[in-house]
């Protein structure tokens, strides 16, 4: 089946074009200049017989013999490209038909030179009977006649020629362009990573050729890359999954360790005023996990807030990158008692040098302090006695 689109039809439509434009350019033509030559010769014709005739009429008129005129001039419209053939008399300046043969032609209408369906010419007369010129036309629509009885032949045989040339032509296209259509559709194919198409190899030494087998050697390494594409991702898919596998086992420890030792981690945007925290810190502290994207320092009291603030003033002032210190943190709500913790703060720079965040951890260490408050009133008490004191446990 030919399939006249794309490629096809660029092969096809330059040529289909330019063989019409010229059959028809000959057909305008060539007609034309037939009637160019068919005018000059019938002007050349006609010239000769009004001067034939003008002798004859003179000759006759000379003789006084009427029905030799009269003969003279039915022999010269005996043809029938001549449309008619008047002598006209010149007298005082005025003009006036004297003879038109066919008789049934309007002698008014022969003074009146129509040169849009008439070839006219003439040639005077000078007799003593008569002054003025014999004058011949012939039909312009007769001579477009003949000439288009005579191209017939030639039209239907350039209209057989173009339709013969576009259709042959149009196999020619469809042709070649086969294969560039085939190649077109090769490289979709790799293009979209299918591989498994039959590309057979050309023994060929044209472009096409040439083009055929580079696709097949295309296509035959980005085959053997993609198995070993998709062999490395495997690899590469088992080792992310034992990483990952490895991470959450590290990612639980860590929170196991964080559990057992009471620890959790924050980090304080300088420039949004945000805080982001683990998620063992508000439990940590035994606070409502709801609040996390509430500032945590909210729910103690201002004396709380302005020692942790002053902290991390400190830190940002500090020549040191990572500073520590306890605090005993006081409740808003008077339920809660107090907790001891350990914050330890470091500041993150960006690249102008200007602290971006503070990041860091907070370790609850209330049962340290109690047990250091206890150990200092044994302290005080053995200080204050002279007795013997001993310490043990049970």
């Amino acid at each position: 089946m030919i399939k006249l689109s794309g490629i096809s039809l660029r092969i096809w439509a330059p040529f289909a074009l330019s063989i019409t434009l010229f059959i028809l350019a000959a057909g305008f033509y060539y007609p034309q200049k037939q009637t160019n030559i068919f005018y000059q010769n019938s002007n050349s014709k006609i010239k000769e017989l009004a001067k034939t005739v003008a002798l004859g009429v003179e000759l006759a008129l000379s003789a006084d013999n009427f029905e030799g005129l009269k003969k003279t001039i039915e022999l010269a419209t005996s043809s029938s490209e001549f449309e008619f053939i008047s002598i006209v008399e010149q007298q005082g300046g005025e003009e006036s038909v004297f003879l038109v043969n066919p008789d049934t032609f309007i002698k008014s209408l022969t003074l009146k030179k129509d040169i849009s369906r008439f070839l006219y010419e003439s040639y005077p007369i000078d007799s003593d009977v008569l002054k003025g010129y014999v004058l011949i036309a012939v039909s312009k629509k007769y001579i477009k006649d003949k000439v288009y009885a005579l191209n017939f032949p030639v039209y239907v045989f350039l209209s057989s020629l173009l339709l013969v040339s576009l259709i042959v032509f149009l196999f020619l296209a469809d042709s070649i362009s086969k294969p560039i259509r085939y190649l077109k559709g090769v490289a979709n194919n790799l293009e979209q990573e299918i591989y498994d198409i039959s590309i057979e190899k050309m023994d060929g030494v044209d472009e096409v050729s040439e083009l055929n087998n580079a696709f097949l050697s295309l296509r035959n390494t980005l085959k053997k890359a993609k198995i070993r594409n998709e062999e490395f991702n495997k690899e590469l898919e088992d080792k992310i999954r034992l990483r990952t596998r490895d991470l959450e086992y590290a990612k639980n420890q860590l929170e196991r360790a964080q559990i057992t030792s009471k620890m959790g981690a924050f980090e304080f945007l300088i420039e949004s005023k945000k805080w982001m925290y683990s998620a063992d810190l508000f439990p940590l502290l035994n606070l409502d996990d709801k609040g996390l994207n509430l500032d945590w320092l909210s729910f103690f009291d201002n004396r709380t807030q302005n020692d942790i603030y002053t902290f991390f003033e400190d830190l940002r002032l500090s020549n040191e990158k990572v500073i520590q210190k306890d605090f005993r943190l006081s409740y808003s709500s008077p339920n809660k008692k107090e907790v001891w913790i350990t914050l330890v703060g470091e500041s993150r720079f960006d690249l102008q040098g200007n602290i971006q965040s503070i990041y860091g951890t907070i370790q609850d260490i209330t049962q340290r302090k109690l047990y250091e408050q206890e150990i200092n009133r044994l302290s005080l008490v053995a200080t204050k006695t002279s007795n013997s004191v001993i310490i043990t446990d049970a």
